[in-house]
Order: structure tokens, then sequence, then C-alpha cells
């Protein structure tokens, strides 16, 4: 599926970004396609188990899934939260806001609690002999992993 591809494109690539205040603009039509995805199933992350009950908008784009109280924001702020990244919550408004942080059960509990890509044990995937999560660290030598934000 392109979408899953695409997920991993944006999504790691904002992890990498965003800890080094590296700007992007990602194109709107990628961004819907993600959170068009992420919405219909979880992926690598629970992201439809984290949004149940919700009705997610896009402020900038055609993006639009759901029924519940409704979250807004940008695209890219919607599917790094799907994604698990918790500091992307910042963006979001609206009254469903709230339960994305974990009033609505387990899944997004684990949001609100646990680090930002550790929602699933199979997110650890082995690329050779370095672990994909802990790859950035040691190819851009910084002291602490974009995607974890523990020490490498």
């Amino acid at each position: 599926d392109t979408a899953a591809h695409l997920s991993e494109v944006l999504v790691h690539g904002e992890d990498i970004r965003r800890p080094r205040d590296i700007a992007a603009t990602q194109d709107v039509g990628a961004l819907t396609a993600v959170a068009e995805f992420y919405a219909r199933r979880d992926f690598r992350v629970p992201s439809r188990t984290l949004t149940a009950g919700l009705r997610l908008k896009a402020d900038h784009g055609p993006f639009a899934a759901g029924r519940g109280a409704e979250v807004t924001g940008r695209g890219r702020d919607l599917v790094m939260t799907m994604a698990g990244r918790r500091e992307y919550l910042d963006g979001l408004k609206g009254p469903g806001r709230d339960h994305v942080l974990g009033a609505g059960g387990p899944a997004r509990a684990s949001l609100a609690t646990r680090p930002d890509t550790s929602l699933l044990p199979n997110a650890r995937f082995r690329i050779g002999a370095v672990s994909a999560i802990t790859a950035p660290c040691r190819t851009f030598r910084s002291r602490t992993c974009p995607t974890t934000h523990t020490p490498c």
C-alpha cells in the first residue's frame, strides 16, 4: 500500500527534523493519504484505536474522518499524533483533544504515558544489524535519539 510506505517517510522524516529545528513543508495530498490510512486501520501503531470515537479534521486540507468529539489541527499534527508522537498534541484543538491524551482507554493512555514510539513492541524492527529506532542517532551523531528522546 502506497500510503503505508508514505507514512514511514513522513513520520520518520519528522522524527529526524523536529529535534534539529529543520523546517519542511509536507504535501497536503501526501498528508491526507497517510491520515486516511491511519484513520482506517492500525498499522505499525494503533492509530485507529487511538482516535476511535473522535472526529478528526485537518484545518488546511481535505482530511476528515470519524465521528464523535472533534479534534482539529494541521495535517502534520494529526498524522504525527495518530502515529503516537505526543509532542504534536500541542498543535491540536477541539473538545476531543483531551480524549487523545488518555481519557478513552488503555491505548490512549499509552500515548500520554509511554515514550513516543513505544506504543507497539514490534515498532523496533531491524535493518541489518542496526535498529531502525536508533539509526538516526548514529547517522546524525546526536546525543539524544530524535525518536525515543533517550541518550544514544
